[in-house]
């Protein structure tokens, strides 16, 4: 992320540049102005809410995770298939 939104780029702000704003807000890194700007935009915006409530629930769910991560993803490969890998590393070799 850059750094946090002026209260300018949100008050002239589309919804969609607000997302980064909103995250901004719920890591409490948002000025004062900017946020309740944002927050008056939400009140009007059903897109920006439902947006807003998902990012509230999906930093609920990580922090009831917590330190537990090993435990919820035992048994689970992660990160990316060597083929693949060895695909793309190929791809990128090649000319233009």
């Amino acid at each position: 992320m850059n750094k946090p939104p002026t209260v300018m780029q949100v008050l002239k702000g589309r919804c969609c540049d607000h997302a980064e704003s909103m995250s901004y807000e719920i890591d409490g890194r948002l000025s004062w102005p900017a946020r309740l700007l944002l927050r008056i935009h939400r009140y009007s915006c059903i897109g920006c809410r439902a947006y807003y409530r998902s990012l509230l629930a999906i930093r609920a769910a990580a922090r009831a995770i917590g330190g537990r991560g090993a435990e919820v993803g035992a048994g689970v490969k992660t990160g990316m298939p060597e083929d693949a890998k060895a695909r793309i590393a190929a791809k990128l070799r090649e000319p233009r």
